[in-house]
């Protein structure tokens, strides 16, 4: 059973091609393109449902991807545990000898997008976690240089050579760069299918009040 307030609905919202994308006669989906968000959406917070007048500019990327043997692409939002997906994903490939798929460029989507001081919160805590990463490796940095310059340290010992490196370097730098990257992704989609609707996995109370305009919303629990 899923409490009120974990359930989301899918929200159909217009978008359309950028015009120089639109325009071009060689346009291949294949490629990079840029998709425009047509609707103007309600002062809503879509992430937590909360009223707000704050509408934030903001470029969402999607990566194209083909589904089975079908020849369509559906363009995933690149979130971060997307990210951290295709970095296993390639790693997985890279030790196993295996050729890396071809992936083609990101999709862009423009809009500005309804969001709430809950929302801003969330991304300040999200960079906390990334400036607390970066400085936690030049604290340590620090302390080795530090017990060097004074012969504090005989030989490094071994768990401040792994906190570093591999540890810190190249994977806590690379975790923070994820966090920094996507801290701003406060608006979760679907994968889009068409370039003239986007779905957003928005709360019931955007929801309703997007339905009450004459925009047609599918319920979905998740």
């Amino acid at each position: 059973m899923i409490s009120p307030s974990r359930k989301r609905r899918d929200v159909r919202v217009r978008t359309q091609l950028r015009d120089d994308f639109a325009q071009d006669p060689e346009f291949d989906p294949r490629d990079t393109f840029v998709m425009q968000l047509t609707d103007d959406l309600p002062d809503r917070c879509a992430r937590h449902g909360k009223p707000t007048k704050l509408h934030v500019t903001k470029d969402y990327e999607f990566a194209s991807k083909l589904f089975g043997w079908r020849e369509d692409f559906h363009w995933v939002q690149r979130t971060f545990s997307y990210e951290i997906a295709n970095i296993l994903h390639a790693f997985y490939l890279t030790v196993t000898f295996r050729r890396k798929e071809i992936s083609t460029p990101s999709t862009i989507l423009e809009g500005e997008w309804p969001v709430c001081p809950k929302c801003l919160r969330l991304k300040t805590v999200r960079q906390c976690v990334g400036h607390a990463i970066v400085l936690a490796g030049l604290g340590l940095i620090m302390i080795i240089l530090a017990g060097i310059q004074m012969s504090a340290f005989d030989h490094l010992p071994a768990p401040l050579i792994a906190g570093l490196f591999p540890g810190w370097f190249p994977f806590g730098l690379l975790l923070a760069i994820l966090i920094y990257r996507h801290s701003g992704n406060l608006v979760p989609f679907r994968p889009i299918t068409e370039y003239t609707e986007v779905t957003i996995k928005a709360h019931p109370r955007f929801a309703d009040v997007v339905e009450s305009r004459g925009t047609t919303t599918e319920i979905h629990e998740w």
